[in-house]
């Protein structure tokens, strides 16, 4: 008997060990980016355009929600994993921007926001 509750206290210990490290299920792929720098950035494109002085992305936004949406499978330096490498893409920024929001072949919808996707499909055709 006392050798059962070790036995079932071990197991309970363990696993509360493992989902205390185990973290949070949307960190790998569709985690939602802090709406301060998707506002940021949409704020900074829109004055952009308004100003005619050009669409500058603000790259610290378009990168973050390229880590926290794309990166795992286009790899963190575009160069793709298990989805295709993004360095020299032949598509438009819209084109880009929509497949971010819809969805292409194996990649699924709703990864981004419309808003996030502008953003983002301007910054990985800049670099």
């Amino acid at each position: 008997m006392k050798r059962q509750l070790m036995m079932v206290l071990f197991m309970l210990m363990i696993s509360v060990v493992l989902v205390a490290c185990g973290g949070d299920a949307n960190d790998a792929v569709g985690e939602d980016v802090s709406e301060d720098a998707v506002e940021e950035a949409v704020e900074d494109e829109a004055t952009d355009e308004a100003s005619d002085e050009g669409e500058a992305t603000d790259v610290a936004a378009a990168e973050e929600i390229y880590q926290k949406a794309c990166a795992t499978c286009h790899g963190k330096e575009l160069s793709g994993a298990s989805g295709p490498d993004l360095r020299a893409l032949d598509l438009d920024q819209d084109e880009v921007a929509d497949i971010a929001v819809n969805g292409h072949g194996t990649m699924p919808a709703g990864l981004v926001e419309e808003d996030e996707a502008q953003v983002v499909a301007e910054w990985i055709l800049s670099q």
